[in-house]
């Protein structure tokens, strides 16, 4: 009895150690109180959403948390949009209708069903333990995710054979929903539990230790409006991209890049993006 007593207590521990390490990627002041980010004020999408490198087409390292991904669409290739005036599709699919949100990423649509060259974004997470996107449509959603741990990874070709770290090219997680078979239902809806979706031939998931980069592309001939996000992240030495830092003297700072490069110690002269901070022996996030 006092043993399985023991194992007892050394399990709910371990359990709560963990809990413990998980935490929001945003800040509280800009989340509600389930912790979702939403994109109703013009001040959090100044503050979280830019876009790609669109010259080398490829994250940009030193950009915004949330990177929008313009449709790759000959000859216009349109941009994906943010604005807190925008009004997305209701419970019943029609646009301002009852339970419709306003403020949104505008995700422009895809060339044809199941051609996945619509709008789209990532999302720059310094680890993801929970994933969830809060959407709306006037019509059913197809989409993919794609994701990669390698920032310099090109957004040119995406293969469910590739490797998370592949320079070359982005890691299909999930293309089940790129199908009229199975698509995501109209209206406004919360999709949660991505972090647990995989592709079927093998068990990568967008759960990671470590800096991933998550990449919704759409599919569907049609808007898709984003209008939220949950992102949860493990807070530990390797999901911030910064290892083997030793610790700063006490009243001194330190600025790193998410991917763990040195960025000095003065965040006022930081360009837009997200940092991590170490001062007096303790790390934070910041978004620039």
């Amino acid at each position: 009895m006092k043993k399985f007593f023991t194992l007892t207590v050394l399990a709910l521990a371990a359990m709560a150690a963990t809990a413990q390490t998980k935490q929001n990627m945003f800040p509280a002041a800009d989340t509600d109180a389930d912790g979702w980010l939403w994109f109703d004020t013009a001040e959090k999408i100044e503050k979280y959403v830019g876009i790609i490198d669109e010259t080398n087409y490829k994250v940009d390292p030193n950009g915004k948390p949330i990177q929008l991904v313009y449709a790759d669409i000959f000859p216009d290739y349109p941009p994906s949009e943010a604005s807190a005036d925008i009004v997305g599709a209701g419970t019943d699919g029609e646009t301002g209708s009852a339970g419709s949100r306003t403020g949104a990423l505008m995700l422009q649509p895809s060339s044809a069903s199941m051609s996945v060259n619509g709008g789209g974004f990532v999302v720059c997470m310094p680890s993801c333990s929970e994933y969830a996107i809060c959407y709306s449509s006037n019509s059913r959603v197809m989409t993919r995710l794609v994701a990669t741990t390698n920032v310099n990874s090109l957004m040119s070709d995406c293969n469910a054979g590739y490797d998370l770290n592949y320079e070359k090219g982005w890691k299909i997680i999930n293309a089940s929903y790129v199908s009229v078979f199975k698509r995501l239902p109209a209206g406004i809806n919360n999709w949660s539990s991505l972090e647990n979706l995989d592709n079927g031939s093998d068990e990568t998931t967008l759960k990671n230790d470590k800096p991933i980069y998550v990449w919704f592309q759409s599919a569907t001939p049609d808007t898709i409006y984003i209008h939220g996000i949950r992102a949860i992240t493990q807070e530990n030495a390797s999901s911030t991209g910064i290892e083997n830092i030793n610790a700063t003297a006490a009243g001194k700072k330190a600025v790193y890049t998410i991917d763990g490069r040195t960025a000095g110690n003065n965040t006022a002269t930081l360009k837009k993006g997200l940092y991590i901070v170490t001062e007096q022996g303790r790390t934070r996030k910041i978004a620039k």
